[in-house]
């Protein structure tokens, strides 16, 4: 499991493919911020930068956030592919999200899709994060849910890795924020073997208070 959380595994990973990832946003960072002023995001652990690009495209100026620098090159690359508006509305930052701080009162959005980290690290994310947040502004968690470990669905194996709403509120001050958003969304997906099943994906959308 120590790999995954490693830059070293993941420019391994990202150049043994053309691309690793669908290319598509996530369905759920979509209907979470329809809606919202777009004003200034943090994408942490991005990725290939889809979901970044998706912002962009909706307004907001984003810092996407990653350890590999391989990955963050073709953040670069795809937003360049959508045009030049959306690349200079992102920012990408190469950083080890275990240390990463962001300035406090920054961003009026924080978010982070399927980011599958240990229970002692996701609390220092979620702390730094919630800091770093604007009164009026989100934090929004997407992960899978830990019912899958109970089907043939891929996943990493280990229970820690997962997360739900009431453990994500218990990690910030319950006085300044309010809970928007806590559900468990049912999608189709393939199990190990090619199979369609259903998967499930928590959503977890907090604002700041003003």
């Amino acid at each position: 499991m120590a790999g995954r959380f490693d830059a070293d595994f993941w420019d391994d990973r990202y150049r043994g493919r053309e691309r690793v990832w669908s290319g598509r946003p996530t369905a759920q960072l979509q209907s979470e911020t329809t809606g919202l002023s777009a004003g200034t995001a943090a994408e942490l652990g991005c990725g290939e930068g889809a979901d970044a690009i998706w912002l962009a495209r909706q307004g907001w100026r984003v810092d996407a956030v990653d350890f590999s620098p391989v990955a963050l090159a073709r953040v670069s690359e795809y937003a360049a592919q959508a045009g030049p508006d959306i690349a200079a509305r992102i920012t990408t930052i190469e950083a080890d999200l275990s240390a990463w701080s962001p300035s406090p009162n920054h961003y009026d959005l924080v978010c982070a899709q399927f980011l599958h980290v240990p229970a002692d690290l996701r609390a220092t994310l979620v702390h730094r994060a919630a800091a770093s947040v604007l009164p009026g502004g989100h934090l929004l968690l997407i992960g899978h849910d830990r019912s899958d470990l109970q089907t043939g669905v891929s996943r990493p194996g280990h229970p820690g890795l997962y997360f739900t709403g009431e453990e994500i509120f218990a990690q910030v001050d319950a006085a300044a924020w309010s809970m928007e958003t806590n559900r468990v969304v049912a999608r189709r997906g393939v199990d190990k073997s090619g199979t369609p099943t259903t998967i499930h994906d928590v959503v977890v959308r907090l604002q700041r208070r003003r």
